[in-house]
């Protein structure tokens, strides 16, 4: 999966999941800079769910490894963010930091 160059195509197939896993899970918090985030976390790991589909041993782990390694960046850029948002904004922080523990 190249992370920089996602068609259209991906998106649409992608789709049905995201849609589960975005109200399944309660993602949205209602900053939307923040939504859109969670939107492309829950991209990531709806690709990691693709990857291990693959037929050979050898393209799965390579599927996974980029798969994990671009969760890792993404993430902690992601989380910086929102924690910093969040506080800046008393967007219920204390409250949201539980929720991230427990999540």
């Amino acid at each position: 999966m190249d992370f920089d160059n996602v068609d259209f195509q991906t998106l649409r197939e992608y789709e049905p999941k995201i849609r589960h896993l975005w109200h399944d899970y309660h993602l949205s918090l209602g900053l939307p800079i923040i939504d859109i985030q969670h939107l492309w976390l829950v991209f990531i790991l709806v690709c990691l769910d693709s990857v291990t589909v693959f037929k050979e041993p050898h393209e799965r782990l390579s599927g996974v490894i980029k798969v994990l390694d671009q969760l890792h960046r993404y993430a902690s850029e992601h989380f910086a963010a929102e924690f910093a948002l969040t506080e800046m904004l008393d967007f219920k922080a204390q409250e949201h930091k539980r929720e991230h523990q427990n999540f």
